[in-house]
């Protein structure tokens, strides 16, 4: 993400009428996509009407999984199941359900030193191997036991019983998907 590609790029696919034709975005994208936003190159600076729309975009995509694609006279929302990773350097512009602050432990005048020597040592082909793996572990079946059910669900009332606004359904639901 940078403040020029916000201003400028479209990232919800529009209908050209002209054409006849969907002229595709950047948000146009296949089931189970892993997208990855690196908002560490956004420089300040004004967000434009565009800019504006796009983050509207992202946010949307991340929050309710659909994306608007414009037909000009109306918007019509296509669902979509895309994973999205902010990395930020302080609060992210968009929403986000979890946060992992990290702490590097390298000195940061050797930071960048570290990252290369860490980059070569892992080769294509096994980042190739992490990708299938977490592609097919996202995949697999798996149940839930009643007797977890039931223990999860006691967790549950017993927070909402000592504060019924530090929790909700919502929340819970959260949790369930990041474990």
């Amino acid at each position: 993400m940078s403040l020029h590609n916000m201003n400028t790029q479209r990232m919800v696919p529009r209908k050209d009428y002209t054409a006849n034709r969907l002229v595709s975005g950047t948000l146009q994208l296949g089931r189970n996509t892993s997208l990855v936003l690196d908002e560490t190159q956004l420089e300040q600076g004004q967000l434009d009407t565009t800019g504006v729309r796009n983050i509207t975009a992202l946010g949307n995509l991340i929050s309710w999984q659909k994306v608007d694609y414009d037909f000009n006279y109306h918007q019509m929302e296509f669902p979509c199941n895309i994973n999205v990773l902010i990395m930020s350097e302080g609060r992210s512009l968009l929403p986000c359900d979890c946060q992992v602050h990290l702490r590097p432990t390298v000195n940061p005048p050797n930071l960048e030193e570290y990252l290369k020597t860490v980059q070569h040592a892992q080769l294509s082909s096994q980042l190739n191997k992490y990708r299938v793996y977490l592609t097919a572990a996202r995949s697999l079946d798996y149940s839930i036991s009643d007797q977890m059910t039931k223990a999860v669900e006691e967790d549950f009332v017993d927070m909402r019983k000592d504060d019924p606004q530090s929790i909700s359904a919502e929340d819970l639901h959260r949790m369930l998907v990041v474990a």
